[in-house]
């Protein structure tokens, strides 16, 4: 009782603080409620009939749900609000599947868990009428239900042959998921974030290709290994586009698959079924905003592209293969230096519960020294220059677009699944291959977190929601609390009923679907750009630099200046945009034009004033645009 009372005056002063205004408070709002009334619940004599604690309960949780909801729609005039009603619902069934045997305050934890992270999600919803409310929901409960039915132990006949069955389904499934560009094609803001994004990793492909040395010239956003991946995958037809689209399309399947095995090793090959069904949900439909098309897809750095290392080494680890997950190590840590991080975390925890702090420490610390090392020396050997450290960290130091983390929106699932990641490490270890992979469930949690701590946006959260349902798998095989993990991992699943998957074009049944229904798409961003330069009084032909934001597609760039494009270098001080221009004008020895907003040229002549001379400036007004200026600059050193 007193826990509960003093949870619910701290949420009391949470909303006094915060203005009562915010969409988000409404979760707040519900989780008091919830919380006061099983305080009062708790307050009841024993001696209270177990029938009128349901009534009290079923009534109370009804009566919050409906407020709530109320207070959401006259905020919003949105229906999709009422996702509160099945949440009061699923609340209850969380108290009632516990064992009456267990203290009231751990079996309210689950119910708080999960009526506290639903509503934290409502961004995600999409706006739609009372119908495609009851639509969605109905959908949800057929997820859900399914993936409940699908987690029960199922007897298997002997033999490897329906784990490959499942994981072949998977694949196939898969394949479609990341191959079927249908629904991006259909949906224009699709497009513009697939320009953006992909032009992250294609850029610095680009600037390599030019011949600006990683490292030195240029820093790189997303680590050497996308880089030299997407380069090698370039020379298939000269398109680096074509290029990334495989790339993601492979690097797809290997995160899939590797989180689907690493699933089965952890619950059973008797729960494969189930395994391959929330893994497929997980990784292909929670992650990233909702959008056209298959998000991972677009953004690559919420899926694949970013994690793939990650999953490699938790199969590795789950299989019981630890000189083989070191070797993945190694490897992670020169793919990217946020994977370093990551696969420290992970394997070296593993290490420190098999061999002890000190003796695990040394071995996942040894592993991480000698890939670096080895990647100082590779690209002493290859470059014939040594690494600039401050460039090898620029993005460690500079994070791209921090963002705080949301305590109302999708964190309570991070928080339940901490605390499900503690109660598994508590239990007593049935071998030590069982305690690794418990470890390994946990530590990779924990690990990929870490791409959270900077860009704390709710979407992010669900970004790593496959890495958070490795714990809830751990946990299906303790019978205390098989039950409500199954009931967690349903609910996570059922989401996906609410987002715009619903009504929306994942995928549209078109034809082309592949690489050749995205290739048109792209030539009207060569157009635009060509237009712009057109209109700049070029007798030399001189490459045109265009800083926006939004510029990704790099497919005709002639590289002069490592700033192009420009979204990958946007988050970067002043100071260190000068050194890579200057560094860059001293190798490339290249002249170019740079095309930008009248207001904003000036700074442009500052940033590139130490390194290049301006021969030219031209004030130029085109057809739907602003007024912008051009100049055109000469290397100091020619």
């Amino acid at each position: 009782m007193a826990y509960g009372l003093f949870f619910s005056a701290l949420l009391v002063g949470i909303v006094t603080i915060i203005d009562s205004g915010r969409f988000s408070n409404i979760a707040v709002y519900f989780l008091f409620g919830i919380t006061l009334l099983f305080s009062i619940l708790g307050m009841l004599p024993k001696t209270a009939s177990g029938l009128f604690r349901q009534i009290l309960l079923t009534t109370g949780l009804v009566i919050l749900g409906t407020l709530a909801c109320y207070r959401a729609f006259v905020l919003t005039s949105q229906w999709s609000v009422f996702i509160f009603v099945p949440d009061t619902l699923l609340g209850l069934a969380a108290w009632k599947i516990q064992p009456e045997k267990r203290p009231w305050r751990e079996r309210l934890l689950l119910p708080l868990f999960l009526t506290a992270s639903v509503p934290g999600l409502l961004w995600w919803l999409k706006p739609v009428s009372f119908l495609s409310v009851v639509g969605q929901g109905s959908l949800a409960f057929i997820i859900g239900g399914g993936v409940w039915l699908a987690l029960a132990p199922q007897l298997v006949p002997k033999g490897r042959l329906p784990v490959i069955l499942s994981l072949a389904v998977f694949a196939l499934l898969a394949f479609i998921a990341m191959a079927d560009v249908s629904g991006i094609v259909s949906a224009p803001e699709s497009i513009t974030n697939l320009l953006y994004h992909w032009g992250g990793y294609i850029g610095n492909v680009a600037d390599m290709q030019a011949g600006l040395v990683p490292f030195v010239d240029m820093p790189l956003q997303y680590g050497i290994g996308p880089t030299l991946f997407i380069d090698g995958l370039c020379h298939i037809n000269g398109d680096c586009w074509f290029g990334m689209y495989c790339g993601m399309v492979i690097l797809g399947l290997v995160y899939g698959l590797s989180l689907a095995c690493s699933g089965i090793y952890m619950a059973g090959k008797e729960r494969s079924t189930g395994i391959v069904l929330i893994f497929l949900i997980a990784v292909f439909c929670l992650a990233g905003n909702p959008s056209g098309g298959i998000v991972p897809m677009i953004i690559p750095s919420t899926g694949a592209m970013r994690f793939a290392p990650l999953a490699l080494l938790i199969l590795a680890l789950s299989a019981g293969r630890t000189r083989l997950a070191g070797l993945v190590m190694f490897l992670a840590c020169i793919w990217s230096l946020d994977m370093a991080a990551m696969s420290l975390v992970t394997f070296g925890g593993v290490m420190m519960a098999r061999r002890g702090l000190w003796r695990g420490s040394l071995i996942a610390g040894g592993v991480l020294v000698a890939a670096e090392v080895f990647l100082i020396l590779a690209h002493r050997l290859l470059t014939g220059e040594f690494m600039d450290i401050s460039a090898y960290l620029e993005y460690f130091i500079h994070i791209p677009d921090p963002m705080p983390l949301n305590p109302f929106g999708a964190l309570p699932l991070f928080a339940g699944a901490i605390w499900c990641g503690m109660r598994l490490l508590q239990t007593p270890p049935v071998d030590q291959v069982e305690r690794q992979r418990d470890v390994t469930a946990v530590c990779a949690m924990l690990a990929a977190f870490l791409y959270c701590i900077g860009r704390g946006h709710d979407n992010n959260i669900l970004n790593i929601s496959p890495f958070m349902l490795l714990v809830a798998v751990r946990m299906l095989g303790r019978p205390s609390a098989a039950v409500s993990a199954r009931l967690a991992v349903a609910s996570v699943a059922a989401i996906i009923g609410f987002s715009t998957w619903v009504g929306g074009h994942p995928f549209t049944g078109g034809s082309p679907s592949g690489y050749a229904a995205l290739a048109p798409v792209l030539k009207p961003a060569d157009s635009d750009v060509d237009k712009i330069a057109a209109a700049v009084g070029n007798p030399q032909h001189l490459p045109v630099f265009i800083p926006s934001p939004r510029r990704g597609h790099v497919a005709k760039l002639e590289i002069w200046t490592p700033l192009d494009p420009w979204p990958t270098f946007m988050v970067l001080p002043d100071d260190r945009l000068e050194v890579y221009i200057q560094r860059a004008a001293r190798r490339l020895k290249k002249s170019g034009c740079i095309v930008a907003p009248a207001d904003q040229i000036g700074q442009w002549e500052n940033l590139y004033a130490a390194a290049y001379s301006i021969t030219d400036k031209q004030m130029l007004t085109l057809p739907g645009l602003l007024p912008v200026t051009a100049i055109c600059l000469r290397p100091r050193e020619l």
